[in-house]
């Protein structure tokens, strides 16, 4: 029986069929929703609402015999530094996810149960707000295709190159190959004269 529970009360396993494969977290009207996990001593998932089901299990298909418990799993623990339930978040402590970006934050929990299982990590993840540059007019303007505009996003938000590889599913170097076609036709000499020239549109 799984032990993760969505924002419901039904365990994640009771999935009934095939789910639709997931969509991009996207920045749309619940922008200012955060996920929230509980873990265990050995950082097992607790409970997870639907924000961090999505934020950490994207952009997996799941179906009835391929659960999220075992991924859930993972993804949690490849949050942290070494292993044997080390607390130290990796790097800054952030996740991409899809188009979205998360801060990590990290808080104890005491509990009276006496079991293994037993809460002893909340882990909050808040979106990241999204820039106020408007960028709808940039594929006209400046004839992007649309993975272009997705880069552009990622650039604004002062994604580097692995980390927009991430959020966009490619390679370093289809990103770098979509930052010089942007340049290009931007006719801008670097990122930061993307940006610029963003500003000035």
């Amino acid at each position: 029986m799984s032990r993760y529970l969505s924002s419901g009360t039904r365990p994640l396993n009771d999935a009934e069929g095939s789910r639709e494969e997931k969509s991009p977290p996207s920045d749309g009207a619940q922008a200012s929703s955060a996920g929230f996990l509980l873990l265990d001593t050995a950082l097992r998932p607790l409970y997870a609402n639907q924000e961090a089901l999505s934020a950490l299990t994207y952009p997996t298909h799941l179906t009835k015999n391929h659960g999220p418990d075992g991924l859930l799993e993972s993804r949690v623990k490849a949050l942290f530094e070494g292993a044997n339930g080390s607390r130290q978040l990796k790097g800054n402590g952030s996740l991409t996810s899809g188009r979205r970006r998360y801060q990590l934050r990290l808080f104890s929990v005491r509990s009276p149960l006496a079991n293994g299982f037993k809460p002893a990590v909340a882990l909050l993840l808040e979106r990241n707000k999204k820039p106020s540059i408007d960028l709808s007019n940039l594929p006209k303007r400046f004839r992007l295709t649309q993975r272009e505009v997705e880069t552009v996003e990622h650039l604004v938000r002062g994604f580097n190159t692995q980390q927009i590889a991430e959020g966009m599913g490619i390679s370093p170097n289809t990103v770098k190959a979509f930052l010089r076609s942007i340049m290009m036709k931007m006719a801008a000499d670097s990122r930061a004269g993307v940006i610029a020239r963003i500003l000035q549109a």
